[in-house]
This record gives structure tokens, C-alpha cells and sequence, in this order.
């Protein structure tokens, strides 16, 4: 079947043709805004814990790059 979008599919949403490829569609929608959510919520930890321990993210960027230099060498 031809990938349709999700308006097309919400127009279409009672036909019984559609039906099952418009609830697919919702639910990788829910499921990518929940992921998104949970996402930013992990984001927002991360850098709340960065700033009340005054980590310096530069060190630990910089230390990563120069591993992955070493091992491209």
C-alpha cells in the first residue's frame, strides 16, 4: 500500500478501508510525541545536573574527541 499522510488518513478515518492505517498512523504519532516529551524531560535532567554541579561539559567533549582521533590515527 502507498504511504499516505496523516491528514489524507483523517479525512478518511470511518471508511472501513482506511480505518486500520488511520489507527497506525495515530499511534506513531502518540508514540513520537510521548518519546519527544521524554526526550526533553531526560534533556532538561541532564543539563539541571550539569548546572548544580558546575560540570565543565568542554573538558569531556574535548577529551571524547581526542579518542576518537587517536583511534582513527
Amino acid at each position: 500500500m502507498a504511504h499516505h499522510t496523516y491528514t489524507f488518513l483523517k479525512k478518511r478515518k470511518h471508511e472501513p478501508k482506511w480505518r486500520d492505517a488511520y489507527i497506525n498512523a495515530k499511534l506513531k504519532r502518540i508514540a513520537l510525541v510521548l518519546f519527544t516529551i521524554v526526550l526533553f524531560i531526560w534533556i532538561s535532567v541532564f543539563y539541571r545536573y550539569i548546572q548544580a554541579n558546575n560540570i565543565d561539559i568542554m573538558h569531556y567533549i574535548e577529551l571524547f574527541t581526542s579518542k576518537i582521533e587517536s583511534f582513527l590515527k
